[in-house]
């Protein structure tokens, strides 16, 4: 079975800072059409519970600004 990225991509990939590897993965994701994913049962109630405990309790969590400037400080 072929690849489905080939090596020149791989190998340019890998010669990234991290950094830039994470915006890679993010301008990636957000590249994908959130129609297109499928979503398992399991899935589904696992997101379902997560939706319910926001509802309980919206200042619970942490935004993703916050998560995602804490990962790039932890990897300079």
């Amino acid at each position: 079975m072929d690849a489905m990225v080939d090596q020149t991509l791989r190998d340019r990939v890998s010669q990234l800072s991290h950094e830039d590897r994470l915006e890679l993965i993010s301008e990636l994701w957000q590249s994908i059409d959130t129609d297109d994913l499928e979503v398992t049962k399991g899935e589904r109630e696992l997101l379902d519970g997560r939706l319910r405990d926001l509802h309980q309790d919206p200042d619970g969590g942490r935004s993703w600004d916050t998560i995602e400037t804490e990962l790039r400080t932890r990897l300079r």
